[in-house]
């Protein structure tokens, strides 16, 4: 029997449902933490699903991973910037980091020059990044009629 004021000794059965209690707890936030931590190194940059516009979106540098950018030269490109028609297909200037890839994928009929990429009609080429410096060429599908891409280290 216990005292006035004394706590009553916990059974084994409450000390159990205890840390199961407190390890469910931190289980939970350790996921939330894992999610946020995920959400927050997303990259949305030009050509990178998620980025809203040709050259739009933020990035998350710190301990990111390798970015994969991908663009694609739809059917009919040629014609239409023949037209002097603007595709945003890619940005003038891309920044990317060594180790990050560059997919470009021509689904027109007619080879296209991207920088220093020349893309044949119905096929992909894809470049990885393996040292910082600047690639610059002339752009078939850029109103301007360059495409630069900065790799840094």
């Amino acid at each position: 029997m216990s005292s006035e004021g004394e706590v009553p000794a916990s059974t084994p059965r409450q000390a159990i449902a205890v840390v199961v209690a407190v390890s469910a707890v931190a289980l939970v936030v350790i996921a939330i933490a894992v999610v946020a931590a995920v959400v927050m190194r997303e990259p949305t940059r030009p050509g990178h699903p998620g980025a809203t516009a040709p050259g739009a979106g933020l990035e998350v540098v710190s301990g990111r991973d390798a970015v994969d950018h991908s663009f694609v030269v739809p059917a009919g490109a040629a014609a239409r910037t023949a037209r002097g028609e603007d595709l945003g297909i890619v940005p003038g200037r891309l920044d990317v980091r060594v180790g990050d890839t560059i997919r470009i994928r021509n689904d027109d009929d007619v080879e296209a020059k991207v920088g220093i990429f020349t893309v044949a009609p119905h096929s992909t080429v894809t470049m990885r990044f393996t040292s910082a410096g600047r690639l610059e060429g002339s752009c078939d599908v850029h109103p301007s009629g360059q495409f630069v891409i900065d790799v840094a280290a």
